[in-house]
């Protein structure tokens, strides 16, 4: 099972690219990719489970 992994709205978004940039295997999205902005946390991890 490959991990999967969604950064809510206040994650630094440097740190996600620096972490793709050293590692691009991982299946990482910003909030901003996945049109997350402005939900609540409570609503990121049921649209992310």
């Amino acid at each position: 099972m490959k991990l999967r992994f969604q950064a809510d709205a206040d994650f630094n978004e440097i740190l996600v690219r620096a972490l793709l940039r050293r590692e691009p295997s991982i299946d990482f999205q910003t909030a901003l990719a996945a049109g997350l902005m402005g939900l609540s946390d409570v609503e990121v991890l049921s649209l992310a489970a």
